[in-house]
């Protein structure tokens, strides 16, 4: 007979496994969405900013932000962390 506590760590490194390659193929497939201009399936908020010269939208996922640049000074996609920020312009001011 095991251990309890070797039993323990086994169930416990094994939820841990498989929730993190979880959010590994969570993260992929939302940046292969956006990659692709598909929309992402695993957003947890949706947002959108407009401006005068157009509109930013902003989806936050599981550690993860997309925005998409729909403006006269900016037309561009970022992917990345959670802690990444809106551009405000081209210049990323």
């Amino acid at each position: 007979m095991k251990n309890w506590k070797d039993v323990v760590r086994k169930i416990f490194n094994t939820i841990f496994t498989v929730v993190l390659i979880s959010w590994v193929v969570i993260v992929f497939t939302d940046y292969m969405n956006a990659k692709n201009d598909k929309p992402l399936k695993f957003c947890i908020k949706e947002f959108n900013h407009k401006y005068d010269d157009g509109e930013t939208y902003e989806c936050v996922g599981l550690g993860y932000k997309m925005y998409k640049y729909n403006r006269h000074s900016i037309t561009a996609k970022e992917f990345g962390p959670i802690f990444i920020r809106e551009r405000q312009d081209s210049t990323g001011l």
